[in-house]
């Protein structure tokens, strides 16, 4: 919330202690509250994208079969050493 560059412009840090202040809470509280809730988000936004950017490959590389699987193998060859049991 604070020590980001936009933090003075954005004003983000003002909005988020008036909420604090609403519900009563410490900024400890909030902060906990905070981020089961952004957990909890993530997964839910990470099951919106897989699907999105599959349809947007899809749509991208459809008219040429060729690109499409050399794309495929270099998702495959990034992906890889992160599978890898160690």
């Amino acid at each position: 919330m604070s020590g980001q560059f936009y933090s003075e412009i954005s004003g983000i840090g003002d909005v988020v202690y008036n909420k604090i202040k609403d519900l009563g809470l410490t900024l400890a509280q909030y902060e906990s509250d905070f981020n089961a809730h952004s957990s909890v988000l993530a997964r839910s936004l990470i099951i919106l994208l897989i699907p999105g950017f599959a349809i947007g490959l899809w749509l991208l590389f459809r008219f040429n079969r060729k690109q499409c699987h050399r794309t495929s193998i270099i998702f495959r060859v990034f992906d890889t050493p992160s599978t890898v049991k160690r």
